[in-house]
């Protein structure tokens, strides 16, 4: 594991901090991960001014929150209900960037010889599995439930391996799954839709820091985000290159995840990977869903105060 290197002040030689991972929710296993891994690649965190971090990878959530506060070096993305679960609570944590913008990685499925639904109206009074209560696919649900008007039976079902279990065994009649898997699985199932199709702009996951280290280490933080920005530019300019990157990193198989790629690439209206500025609407939107299954309280969140824009590059910041 690479040290992370910071110049300390003006006139101050650069010295190497303690060893150090950068938390980063899922991965090896999902999408968000690969700006990171075509940065490292590609030398991007060096080019930024600092020596190639290694990743520490989780089951999401809370616990993305608390392996990023207790690192050595305390950033982390994480998912975005997670981190506005972790200020509601008062833990010492800023939002320091924007990392995924859309839903449109996450799908609802039907087993292949099921053609009941067609439309999204045809889901009423059917069974749906959903990850966990109050967790990120069940807002999802919950967000396009309210948009078609739809009522359905929810069910949870857990990760993206019981739900496609779930329903394979008849235990629900739609069941979500998520790229990179939908790539790997397509041939076993029916696509009904993509979550992007409701809910078209919401943060999902974001970059977060321990409010103490970024009042101390800000030009390192602006390291880490301008790093993994080179890698969001270099999938944009090259998507099968960073395709081929990421399947390597994460021990994938090249053409499906390069075909997971191109997925997520082609969601209307929102780029997929964030480039880093803040997306304030998609906050307010993930805020909202939150609070429409009672994951969070209904307060709203002052986002000046709890987000800071000091460690964006100078073209990020809000104008």
């Amino acid at each position: 594991m690479a040290a992370v290197t910071l110049a300390l002040g003006t006139g101050l030689a650069a010295r190497a901090a303690p060893a150090a991972e950068i938390t980063v929710t899922h991965y090896g296993v999902s999408m968000y991960g690969v700006p990171y891994a075509v940065a490292k690649a590609k030398d991007a965190f060096k080019a930024a001014g600092i020596e190639t971090p290694g990743f520490l990878t989780s089951q999401g959530g809370g616990t993305s929150v608390r392996n990023a506060l207790a690192s050595d070096l305390p950033y982390g993305e994480v998912a975005t209900s997670a981190a506005i679960a972790a200020i509601k609570q008062g833990l010492p944590i800023r939002i320091v960037n924007s990392a995924v913008n859309t839903v449109g990685d996450i799908l609802w499925i039907a087993r292949k010889d099921d053609d009941r639904v067609k439309r999204p109206e045809d889901l009423n009074g059917l069974a749906v599995g959903y990850s966990s209560p109050k967790g990120g696919t069940d807002t999802v649900l919950s967000e396009i439930i309210r948009v078609t008007g739809v009522k359905v039976d929810k069910r949870a079902v857990g990760g993206v391996g019981p739900s496609l279990t779930a329903l394979r065994e008849k235990g629900v009649d739609v069941a979500w799954t998520q790229e990179p898997i939908w790539s790997r699985e397509k041939g076993n199932y029916r696509l009904l839709f993509n979550s992007a199709d409701f809910i078209p702009k919401i943060s999902q996951t974001v970059g977060i820091v321990r409010t103490d280290f970024l009042e101390k280490h800000p030009d390192l933080v602006r390291a880490i985000i301008e790093a993994r920005r080179r890698g969001v530019d270099a999938i944009y300019a090259d998507p099968n290159a960073a395709a081929a990157i990421a399947a390597k990193e994460f021990r994938m198989e090249p053409e499906i995840f390069r075909e997971a790629v191109q997925n997520v690439l082609t969601v209307k209206g929102v780029n997929y990977w964030s480039r880093g500025d803040i997306d304030y609407e998609g906050l307010e939107t993930s805020l909202r869903t939150l609070q429409s299954v009672g994951a969070v309280d209904d307060k709203p969140i002052d986002w000046a105060k709890v987000v800071s824009e000091v460690a964006l590059p100078d073209d990020l910041k809000r104008k």
